[in-house]
């Protein structure tokens, strides 16, 4: 059976994270599986029978297993309100010690994860996405796409979702995952070039080409073109996403992609904070 993979820090942010999870799970017909991590017991010795986890260890243990329950009745209600006739995903919990990047990696691998679901814990998702510690963790073992929701964001329902790209061959794989999304939650499939200004970008038309080729064949009817181009790429991506209402940004993002390229410019840095909406990542793996 698929899961979702839930990461939580137990903030108020993760748990409306984990809301959109829900949605996401009735549609994939998928599973929840929350996931907590925290840092290795601390252990004293015990001269007579051998070495123990300090009372404060156990303590941090049983205290994360709760909040971890409590946020699963929690988002029961959410799952009661889906569609009586389509899925109604499973919750269920776990947690880990030691090193987030690493136990993804090991979930992703045994519990068949199809998508991991996590909350920034502050700023834009886009700036947790190139800034945030945990994030990147996440996203260098990740092999499945990632959804990072932030605070802010209010997705009712979703009918647009906008995917920007610099016409990677890579980038295929991460349309057809989202061509696929688009006929279960039935939204319009947005794909936008973005290019710098006193770039050459006559090679990219080759690529432009042979990418709407391959994406003509996997017949789904919403979906249409556009190009941004300017010196500030991420804050016209915001007003593009805004002006159109698109619930979600989605574009693919490795250490030399052309998005880990813009992260150097200061003015990349100074719009992130107004990225607002969630924002589904597909790290390089799963290309």
């Amino acid at each position: 059976m698929k899961n979702i993979l839930v990461l939580t820090d137990l903030s108020e942010n993760a748990a409306h994270a984990a809301e959109l999870s829900v949605i996401f799970g009735g549609k994939l017909n998928a599973n929840l599986l929350l996931y907590h991590t925290f840092l290795g017991a601390v252990v004293i010795p015990n001269y007579e029978g051998g070495p123990l986890a300090s009372n404060a260890s156990i303590e941090l243990e049983a205290e994360s297993r709760a909040h971890l329950d409590k946020l699963a009745g929690y988002l029961q209600p959410f799952i009661d309100k889906l569609d009586k006739y389509g899925y109604k995903p499973v919750i269920s919990c776990q947690l880990g010690e030691g090193s987030l990047g690493g136990n993804v990696l090991s979930l992703i691998e045994t519990k068949n994860v199809e998508i991991i679901v996590m909350g920034a814990r502050s700023g834009s998702s886009l700036e947790h996405i190139l800034l945030g510690s945990d994030t990147n963790a996440v996203m260098q073992k990740a092999t499945c796409p990632v959804l990072v929701v932030p605070m802010e964001s209010n997705l009712q329902k979703l009918t647009k979702v906008v995917f920007a790209t610099d016409f990677e061959a890579e980038d295929i794989v991460a349309i057809q995952y989202l061509v696929n999304l688009a006929k279960l939650f039935d939204f319009e499939l947005e794909i936008v070039h973005v290019a710098l200004p006193g770039k050459n970008n006559e090679y990219k038309k080759d690529l432009q080409f042979s990418l709407k080729a391959e994406v003509s064949k996997l017949t789904y009817s919403h979906i249409v073109y556009k190009n941004v181009r300017g010196n500030n790429v991420i804050k016209r991506l915001n007003r593009l996403c805004e002006e159109t209402d698109a619930g979600i940004l989605a574009l693919s993002h490795h250490q030399h992609s052309f998005f880990g390229r813009l992260l150097q410019k200061s003015t990349t840095k100074e719009a992130l904070s107004l990225q607002k909406i969630p924002l589904l990542v597909f790290p390089l793996k799963t290309t």
